[in-house]
């Protein structure tokens, strides 16, 4: 299993868990490229929801991963 970058059809950043045998269900998707060009893979969820927190505008990524900001919940 890996797990790819790509654009939802809500408009954010979400992350795809393929599985090798699903591989053509996703062709035609584009997945966000590494700075060579080449797709990022992550062989863990989290690895790939810690790259977007960290190298991606929060506004344009899926609310299930964004940061959660814990202050605003403290007395």
């Amino acid at each position: 299993m890996v797990y790819k970058i790509f654009l939802n059809n809500e408009g954010n950043l979400d992350v795809a868990e393929i599985h090798e045998s699903e591989d053509t269900l996703w062709e035609g998707i584009d997945f966000m490229p590494d700075e060579n060009g080449k797709e990022l893979k992550f062989t863990r969820k989290m690895e790939a929801v810690q790259w977007l927190r960290d190298n991606c505008v929060q506004d344009f990524i899926s609310p299930e991963y964004k940061k959660i900001d814990w202050s605003k919940y403290r007395k």
